[in-house]
């Protein structure tokens, strides 16, 4: 017997890997799938169709304009009770479909994301797992979305479907669209799942919108301006965080807002001055570090966001002293930069390379006419898509 689930699938010029995603979805005991053909100019819909039959709906948006005007025209299509989404070049893993939904069903939750494996979209060949963070295990730890998308698919999540027409996507974030709906469902009262299973398995390509780093954070940005600091201080103060675990996680909200002063300000909170530098204050959290180390890493890069290079250069050589970062080495080279030390900024970069091979800041920062690229927050320290 079918589920009350639809999955959909938002698709452009897909014809590549979309019989591979729609193959995945076969076993999946949904009541239909959805393609959102968003105006594609290859035969992305035959082959869906090709596949998988009578089980296939095809929608279209009125117009193309992008992935989430895309998604609502797909979430105005759904006749069921909840849905789930995929992406066109991935595929779900067996009983995805199954397990998440007997949670939407059993649990006192609105929507749920799982953990995922990450393969390399040109050679198929698997990278590593996504697991949920140990930090985030339950609906009280949806306030630490705001401080970084932490979920391994957060646009890949199981959901109420009433609820999601209710909050639908924001047709001007052209990025970020899927952290901007999950952030509008919190405030909107969404109760937040996690499964700690790997259901869903998703093709990294190096072209890929999400690898655009610049226009990920502008975005997330935009979305992040749409709620208050009281706000996210009161979903972290009901879930009962510390006062400094809260102020921490309102530093990297505004950080991703370009509030410097304001994320400076908290930070006196998060990391007062006479706390223990040595402290590790969340063992399991998202940045098991030194507080000397996390303080002196964010108000250098603060002061670098300002323009002090030499307030920067302070707090950045401090972090070194305790822990060599190829991020730290990224930032204190273009705080030597802003201050026309081209050269000692070079070998910072160089530095930042062989720490972390490929890191795209510091390549951008040796690029010739480029322009500064900083590593706002700490390089990941969990498995994720992506490093930053």
């Amino acid at each position: 017997m079918a589920l009350d689930i639809t999955i959909l699938i938002p698709a452009r010029d897909a014809a590549a890997t979309i019989e591979r995603c729609v193959r995945s979805l076969l076993d999946q005991d949904t009541a239909q799938i959805i393609l959102i053909d968003d105006f594609s100019s290859d035969d992305t819909v035959a082959r869906a169709q090709s596949i998988a039959g009578s089980l296939l709906k095809v929608v279209s948006p009125a117009e193309h304009i992008n992935v989430p005007h895309a998604r609502n025209a797909g979430l105005e299509a759904v006749k069921t009770r909840y849905g789930i989404w995929c992406d066109a070049d991935d595929c779900y893993l067996p009983g995805r479909v199954q397990r998440l939904y007997h949670r939407l069903q059993n649990e006192d939750i609105d929507f749920i994301s799982d953990a995922q494996e990450l393969y390399d979209g040109k050679t198929g060949e698997k990278l590593r797992n996504l697991p949920i963070p140990a930090f985030i295990q339950s609906n009280r730890d949806k306030a630490r979305l705001f401080e970084r998308n932490y979920l391994p698919g957060i646009g890949h999540i199981a959901f109420d479907v009433e609820l999601a027409r209710k909050v639908g996507y924001d047709a001007e974030q052209f990025g970020g669209d899927d952290s901007d709906f999950v952030f509008r469902l919190i405030a909107a009262g969404a109760r937040m799942g996690v499964c700690h299973e790997i259901g869903y398995r998703m093709y990294a390509y190096p072209g890929s919108d999400s690898r655009n780093i610049a226009r990920q954070k502008k975005m997330v940005a935009r979305a992040l301006q749409k709620h208050d600091y009281t706000f996210v201080q009161s979903l972290y103060q009901a879930a009962g965080f510390s006062d400094r675990v809260t102020h921490w996680g309102l530093t990297s909200m505004a950080i991703f807002r370009e509030d410097h002063q304001a994320a400076l300000d908290f930070l006196e909170s998060a990391s007062p001055s006479d706390c223990d530098e040595n402290q590790i204050l969340e063992p399991d959290g998202p940045y098991p570090l030194p507080e000397g180390w996390r303080r002196s890493f964010t108000r250098g890069t603060l002061y670098l966001l300002l323009a002090e290079p030499t307030l920067a250069i302070t707090h950045l050589e401090k972090c070194l002293s305790c822990h060599q970062s190829a991020d730290t080495h990224n930032n204190l080279g273009l705080a030597y930069a802003q201050q026309g030390e081209t050269a000692r900024a070079k070998q910072h970069f160089e530095k930042a390379l062989t720490l972390f091979p490929g890191y795209i800041d510091a390549l951008t920062n040796l690029a010739p006419n480029s322009r500064p690229a900083v590593t706002t927050h700490p390089l990941r320290l969990q498995p994720s898509r992506s490093d930053y």
